[in-house]
């Protein structure tokens, strides 16, 4: 199908889908997706479930592809050509293109899993340019499967025609979802770069995109990621993610995972899913879901001194008292002492520590049949437990040593390109002396040097007070000097 008959056909084309979309019975994942496929997108992307192709628009803002600018012509051109080659070398420039391909006898389908064309002979088993295709790959090979070959060979296709046949069903629902979620999400998928999609999935015979046998490269792979993050999160409910030790926080309204393989015990790890079930609501702002993450940590922290000191590996809630809190904290502190572990991330530690194990008993988790049940009451961390953050320094008020370098390569060129050398001279003296304006004392220099000096600093002091809108809270130096020897 030509790019123009693509264009005509896509209204009747959704009008197919949906009526092969409300005889789908919610049951298996194919179904499923199947079932959330938006009728209003299927069209956009010009879905036939016939013929199992998609007939991309040239004009779609994610979809779309370079057309053939000629008057009647769809064709695909390549980059930077505004008219495909049949047009350049047919018709002139500005005429109407007039060289559609006649439509062949309608023989048999070609044999070709993926080809929508027909074959010409009714003795040849392919169209003509897969009969080129396959004498070319036998004599490439020395043992040629021609059978295998019918099934993995792409299809002639097209400008924004992607053929999906020869590929399981439920690889089809997976690619429209997937195609679909990501077109929503603004992201942009050229008709080349899902080919490239399609024939690694259809060469590697896979029955679904996330076996591994498929055969893709870089670009298509990251769109088959896509692909399977938007299809799994179609299967996403909160109470099925409860149970898993990693979680994909899309069921829960943020982004990203929430890993809990790094907690080895098991009654903790359980304690620690209940927890954070019911802190994750509590959340707000863009990431909701970091200081969770900070709060597992601490427990991965605490799970892994049990595990290197008890005998039983902390396994047995029942069995920890306070010298196993005790123990946490020397080995925190042990680590700081050694460089592993920094003040704040100590502190940190204990702080989240003591806040999760006080709401895991406002749960129950310490109950009896409780994931920590058993946990005796001792196993808590005090206020007297925490250390106490360190009282900040006040911050030096030098300039860094790279900024005065860079003043001081500069000062020829405040003084001849930005201001004048009084300025320099100002400038200079401050720098040497690490004093304010105000604060310099000319009553130290010679008389002949004072003078420049001071009519400098009275040059800094009147740049100061005109660019910066600073009040002069100082008289000036010759003042001082004047009163000094009065």
């Amino acid at each position: 199908m030509s790019g123009i008959a693509a264009q005509v056909a896509a209204p009747a084309v959704a009008t197919g889908w949906q009526e092969r979309r409300a005889t789908s019975a919610v049951g298996g994942p194919t179904s499923r997706l199947e079932s959330l496929l938006d009728p209003v997108f299927v069209a956009e992307a010009g879905w036939d479930p016939t013929t199992r192709v998609l007939f991309l628009p040239h004009d779609h803002p994610q979809l779309g592809w370079p057309a053939c600018r000629s008057a009647g012509c769809l064709s695909p051109v390549t980059a930077g050509q505004p008219r495909c080659a049949r047009c350049r070398a047919e018709i002139p420039a500005g005429e109407a293109a007039h060289h559609d391909r006649p439509a062949g006898p309608q023989a048999r389908p070609c044999q070709v899993a993926a080809c929508t064309r027909q074959r010409r002979w009714v003795t040849a088993p392919y169209c003509r340019p897969h009969r080129d295709r396959w004498r070319a790959y036998r004599t490439a090979q020395a043992d040629p499967d021609e059978q295998r070959w019918r099934r993995t060979e792409p299809a002639i296709e097209d400008g924004g025609q992607v053929s999906l046949r020869g590929l399981p069903p439920l690889v089809v629902a997976q690619i429209l979802y997937g195609l679909q979620q990501r077109t929503r999400h603004g992201t942009v998928t050229r008709p080349v770069l899902l080919r490239q999609v399609v024939v690694g999935l259809r060469r590697g015979q896979v029955s679904s995109i996330e076996d591994p046998a498929a055969q893709l490269a870089t670009d298509p792979a990251k769109v088959v990621s896509s692909f399977v993050r938007h299809v799994r999160r179609a299967f996403l409910d909160p109470e099925s993610e409860r149970v898993k030790d990693v979680w994909d926080l899309t069921a829960f309204g943020w982004r990203g995972r929430l890993d809990f393989t790094t907690i080895s015990q098991r009654w903790l790890r359980e304690a620690a899913k209940r927890w954070a079930a019911d802190d994750l609501p509590h959340r707000r702002g863009k990431d909701g879901a970091g200081p969770v993450r900070a709060y597992v940590a601490s427990l991965a922290a605490w799970s892994q001194s049990l595990r290197a000191v008890r005998p039983d590996r902390g396994n047995n809630p029942a069995a920890l008292g306070r010298a196993d809190v005790e123990g946490f904290l020397h080995r925190l502190a042990y680590l700081e002492s050694v460089g592993r572990l920094s003040n704040d991330a100590r502190i940190r530690h204990c702080r989240q520590l003591r806040h999760v194990l006080g709401r895991m008993r406002a749960l129950g988790l310490t109950r009896a049949g409780a994931p920590a049940g058993g946990l005796g009451e001792d196993v808590t961390l005090g206020r007297g437990d925490v250390p106490e953050a360190p009282v900040p320094a006040e911050p030096g008020r030098d300039l860094p040593a790279e900024v005065m370098r860079q003043l001081c390569a500069h000062l020829p060129v405040l003084e001849h390109d930005i201001s004048c050398r009084e300025l320099r001279v100002a400038i200079e003296l401050i720098m040497d002396s690490g004093r304010r304006p105000d604060e310099v004392d000319l009553e130290q220099l010679a008389p002949a040097e004072r003078a420049e000096t001071d009519h400098a600093v009275e040059v800094v002091r009147g740049h100061r007070t005109v660019m910066l809108g600073m009040p002069r809270t100082h008289p000036t130096l010759s003042g001082t000097s004047t009163e000094r020897t009065a």
